[in-house]
């Protein structure tokens, strides 16, 4: 999510992808779905006018969530270059989307072996 608010530019490349995550309830699934609420009507995709919109629209937890300065990546950083923001957003989408994949094959196993 740091990523993406930091380099909302990539929001029309992931937005497919970012649908298909299974998110937890809380700050990532409200930022998320404030992402694609500015999306859709935003003139400029910059990071200060993604920020402004958050704050406007009650998100400034889900925000302080997403850029807590611990652990965020280097994509995250404003200064980060275009293909280090895209390399970076894709590796944490898959890790995230394998990790939902690995889930659900345990889940079927369960099944499997309880039936």
């Amino acid at each position: 999510m740091a990523i993406l608010i930091r380099h909302p530019w990539l929001l029309p490349q992931v937005e497919e992808a970012l649908a298909l995550l299974d998110l937890p309830e809380g700050p990532a699934t409200r930022l998320r779905n404030a992402f694609f609420a500015w999306l859709s009507g935003a003139e400029t995709l910059d990071s200060a006018a993604l920020i402004d919109h958050l704050a406007h629209t009650g998100e400034s937890d889900a925000l302080a969530w997403a850029m807590r300065p611990e652990g965020l990546p280097q994509a995250a950083q404003a200064e980060a270059q275009p293909k280090e923001a895209e390399e970076g957003w894709w590796h944490f989408f898959l890790r995230l989307r394998g990790e939902a994949d690995l889930i659900e094959d345990q889940r079927a196993a369960e099944r499997d072996w309880i039936a």
